[in-house]
């Protein structure tokens, strides 16, 4: 199993040598730019994951004006067959390559990210303690 800068390194590769998308010789700005269009596929892949959570393909739960709301807004996740389970893992994999797009842009490494999201967990562990 690959750890987390290994994937990191990997996707930035992949997005220098099959998109153009160098992030190593982007200025601010560029940056900026391509961040902002990998947010917007991001929050595609997001819903795309979110769709495939509804159950039976083509059914989200969270689209309250669907006729079949009713029926799948109910189900839970043990509830997904075998090819709607896969459908979620691999939105769910979508979703993390364009985080990952994002921090190789912001030109932070994986073991910088790991130790963030560590330091941030015990942060808002605090807050929620002292009632904020």
């Amino acid at each position: 199993m690959k750890n987390f800068e290994t994937l990191l390194k990997i996707q930035d590769t992949i997005q220098r040598d099959h998109q153009g998308m160098d992030s190593q010789s982007m200025t601010m700005a560029e940056r900026a730019d391509e961040m902002m269009r990998q947010q917007q596929y991001l929050l595609d892949e997001i819903t795309e994951l979110m769709t495939a959570l509804g159950g039976p393909f083509g059914k989200a739960s969270w689209k309250k004006w669907k006729a079949d709301h009713e029926t799948v807004k109910d189900l839970y996740v043990e509830d997904l067959d075998s090819d709607e389970w896969k459908e979620v893992v691999f939105e769910s994999a979508d979703v993390l390559i364009f985080v990952l797009n994002i921090l190789a842009l912001a030109g932070v490494t994986g073991e910088e990210v790991l130790q963030a999201v560590e330091d941030k967990q015990n942060e808002n562990i605090e807050r929620w303690k002292s009632g904020y």
